[in-house]
């Protein structure tokens, strides 16, 4: 879901589309040339950075448990032979993702529906799915793995801090 979590930009002197008028109105803003600038020491001399917020979450969220609920359904429901090896490998997420939309619920925060490009995203798996399962598969593997090695990218960076404390 690498489409859910990146900037989108409008560099200077292009005309904005459409489809940029869309995903605006999904929740995903442009970013300038200048904004992108984590550091601020860059030619533009912007200071705005990139913020998160819980609505954005969620709104990635409700994207991945999108995705993930049409892989893991398309693996169990198929009765190509290649899926097989694929089913309850542990790595499914649907009922977790599932868990978090439910406890951010409770604590009154409003869960959006699934966003143009998340529905776009999950049928255009759909369609691999039937008409060519290599690749299918190759969507599954670069998803799930990727995710595994960020997590692992993740909790070593979280790590760190808990390591000098242990040492000091």
């Amino acid at each position: 879901m690498r489409f859910v979590a990146m900037k989108f930009r409008n560099s200077k002197g292009k005309k904005k589309s459409e489809s940029d008028d869309e995903m605006k109105d999904d929740g995903y803003e442009s970013v300038s040339s200048d904004e992108d600038d984590v550091g601020g020491g860059g030619r533009g001399g912007g200071e705005a950075t990139w913020q998160p917020s819980i609505e954005g979450f969620l709104k990635y969220l409700v994207d991945s448990k999108l995705v993930f609920s049409t892989i893991e359904r398309i693996v169990d429901e198929s009765s190509d032979v290649s899926y097989a090896y694929f089913r309850r490998t542990g790595l499914e997420r649907t009922e977790c993702i599932l868990k978090d939309l439910e406890w951010f619920g409770q604590q009154g925060h409003e869960i959006p529906e699934p966003s143009i490009p998340g529905v776009t995203y999950a049928n255009y798996l759909e369609e691999l799915a039937e008409k060519t399962p290599r690749l299918f598969l190759s969507h599954f593997y670069n998803i799930y793995f990727s995710h595994i090695a960020g997590g692992q990218v993740i909790a070593k960076k979280v790590q760190l801090p808990f390591v000098f404390v242990i040492i000091l």
